[in-house]
């Protein structure tokens, strides 16, 4: 009871995309004491995920899984534009889609534009269903934790702008696929046509 009176008493964050018909569940603690530095990007040193403290992941119903389109993860600031542009166009195509969401408002956002929201510490356990993990925040850097659990073909674009928000030399040894495509003067276009090129072939081995 306490928890569901300290999240109504807070502030809630502004969201373009809201809805009164979703009620997102209250969640866990976020705190969790097993973090540990990595280098991100360009070596820049920042923290690494967390573990997952949950002991499932909702991937989505069931029907959308055997559709043979891959799952596409956007991880982010759940209200920044280049999220919301991503999600609404991954979902205009079709793709599995899937993000993270900081708050309840994010949560409600997400749902409304039909993807599975996750909260950031689940990456970890999340990963192991993903195909493309796209990257748009360096406050939301992906490491080893990730990166590890991703599937051999997976592939990871990183949108964020310097010093990137992934860890390149991890995901080289780990042979995961990584590209740097942040949008240049804020012209979103060149790097979704990176996106949509990269869910083109993933697609096609997948089915092929």
């Amino acid at each position: 009871m306490l928890v569901r009176i300290a999240l109504l008493r807070e502030p809630p964050r502004r969201s373009d995309l809201r809805s009164a018909d979703l009620q997102p569940p209250i969640g866990e603690d976020r705190a969790d004491p097993w973090r540990r530095q990595l280098s991100i990007g360009h070596g820049c040193s920042g923290p690494d995920l967390a573990t997952p403290s949950i002991s499932a992941i909702n991937m989505g119903p069931e029907h959308k899984q055997a559709n043979g389109r891959i799952a596409v993860c956007v991880v982010g600031d759940g209200d920044g534009d280049v999220v919301v542009q991503l999600l609404e166009r991954l979902t205009d195509i079709g793709v599995r889609v899937h993000a993270t969401a900081d708050t309840m408002d994010d949560y409600i956002a997400v749902r409304r534009i039909g993807a599975v929201p996750h909260r950031f510490e689940d990456m970890p356990a999340v990963a192991a269903g993903i195909d493309l993990l796209i990257s748009t925040s360096f406050s939301r850097p992906i490491g080893a934790t990730v990166l590890a659990r991703l599937p051999e073909s997976g592939v990871v674009i990183d949108l964020a702008g310097l010093p990137g928000s992934v860890d390149f030399e991890v995901a080289q040894r780990l042979a995961r696929r990584t590209i740097w495509e942040p949008p240049v003067d804020g012209d979103f276009d060149a790097s979704w046509r990176s996106v949509a090129d990269q869910i083109e072939k993933l697609e096609a081995s997948k089915n092929g």
